[in-house]
């Protein structure tokens, strides 16, 4: 039936982003660490979940015949998941280069509150975004709008952060170098 079909392309699409994203983290965690850099990964991660979000709530719109059910874009979600899951492991390492062990734990409880926060706020600005498209008579761009608002505000403040982590590492190496 149409509901079956529906039920096992949401399960396919969840399992494909969990797959993509959590190898993503594996692989792109392991190349944060090795280079020290972390706001490429960050901002990276930020523009895919934004084109991620609106490609799923938009693929039916889309009038490109190729686009016919969430199968059709599974290598779009791959990618676009994949890109996603460089966030995760850099914002986390972030938040450990620049917080001081005695207050590691604070600094990351501090983010899970207003990440939690984020997962709350979002949907009911996702819902008022919509709604002021479907009353502009521009429906899909309600919520197109309140991600790339949200993401270009993310980007932003990233952009403004400093690597904290390649700062660390010249300031061990030239004090090695004086203790020599």
């Amino acid at each position: 039936t149409q509901l079956e079909t529906i039920s096992f392309e949401l399960v396919f699409v969840g399992g494909l982003i969990a797959l993509t994203a959590g190898s993503s983290m594996l692989i792109t965690g392991k190349m944060s660490d090795r280079s020290l850099i972390r706001r490429p990964f960050i901002i990276i991660g930020l523009i895919c979940l934004a084109i991620l979000i609106i490609l799923l709530k938009y693929y039916e719109s889309i009038e490109i015949p190729v686009f016919e059910g969430l199968y059709s874009i599974w290598p779009v979600v791959a990618i676009l998941s994949f890109g996603f899951g460089s966030f995760p492991p850099a914002i986390l390492a972030y938040l450990t280069d620049i917080s001081k062990k005695d207050t590691r734990g604070t600094m990351f409880g501090v983010y899970s509150v207003i990440f939690g926060t984020g997962m709350i706020i979002g949907p009911f600005l996702g819902v008022a975004f919509t709604e002021f498209g479907i009353l502009i008579g521009a429906e899909i761009w309600g919520i197109v709008l309140a991600v790339i608002f949200l993401v270009v505000i993310a980007i932003i403040g990233t952009v403004f952060l400093s690597e904290r982590a390649q700062e660390d590492e010249a300031i061990s190496s030239d004090n090695s170098l004086t203790n020599d």
